[in-house]
C-alpha cells in the first residue's frame, strides 16, 4: 500500500514519538519497490514528509523526535539543529 494510506490508518491523535531516517532500498536481498529502514541521514525530503505529518497531528507539541542516524556524529549534530531551526525544541 501507499505511504498515504499506510498514514490515513494510523491514530495520529495518540502519536507520542516519530522515528525519522532516511530508507533506502537493499536491491541484492529484497523486492525494489520495498522501502527498508537502513538509518540514512534524513534530508529535505524527509523533513517535507515530516512537515505534512506533523500538521496532521492534534496535539504536535507533546511529542519527541528521534533521528535514527548513527554514522556521524557531527552530522547527526547538524540534523538536529535543522530540527530545532524547524519545529523548536525543549
Amino acid at each position: 500500500y501507499s505511504v498515504d494510506e499506510y498514514f490515513d490508518g494510523l491514530p495520529l491523535d495518540k502519536t507520542k514519538e516519530i522515528h525519522l531516517s532516511k530508507m533506502g532500498h537493499l536491491l541484492d536481498f529484497y523486492d525494489s519497490r520495498m522501502a527498508v529502514d537502513l538509518h540514512f541521514c534524513p534530508d529535505k525530503t524527509e523533513f517535507h514528509f515530516l512537515d505534512s505529518v506533523i500538521d496532521c497531528i492534534p496535539n504536535e507539541e507533546d511529542i519527541y523526535l528521534v533521528v535514527e542516524y548513527y554514522k556521524c556524529i557531527e552530522t547527526l549534530r547538524e540534523v538536529y539543529e535543522e530540527v530545532e531551526a524547524r519545529y523548536g525544541a525543549d
